[in-house]
């Protein structure tokens, strides 16, 4: 259907949303610890739902960047790879991390890890609708 994403354009995103989060929190500065649980739940009960509609950054629109679905998760598992290493590895406080994301802005390294973590729901109901419209069913 036009102006909808197909399966591959949901997962190529999500790999691309992957890789501009995990380069703000790879590059991330130091700054004082500062936890604001509101803000954590609100990421992690909005992060990953549909209700409210948000247009992709340009760097994470999808361009035909993999071949196939397949290649597609490949690159999502290889970046969530790379993100868990980062997150085990990290001498530092998470919340000490002053990172940026595109939309929301400035976050700490615990709340773009959230951001991270429910995103590709969010795109997993997406694709459920698709595959829910292709098949002629509501979603």
């Amino acid at each position: 259907m036009c102006g909808r994403w197909s399966v591959v354009e949901c997962v190529e995103h999500v790999v691309m949303g992957e890789e501009v989060m995990f380069a703000s929190l790879s590059t991330a500065a130091v700054a004082a610890p500062a936890r604001n649980e509101s803000r954590e739940r609100a990421i992690l009960e909005r992060g990953g739902n549909r209700e409210r509609r948000v247009a992709a950054p340009l760097s994470t629109l999808p361009a035909a960047r993999f071949a196939s679905l397949a290649e597609a998760w490949r690159h999502f598992f290889a970046a969530r790879a790379r993100t868990q290493r980062f997150v085990r590895d990290c001498p530092r406080d998470l919340r000490a991390l002053a990172a940026t994301h595109p939309i929301f802005g400035p976050l700490n390294g615990y709340e773009l890890l959230l951001l991270m973590a429910v995103h590709p729901l969010r795109h997993a109901y997406q694709i459920r609708e698709i595959r829910a419209g292709d098949a002629g069913l509501r979603p």
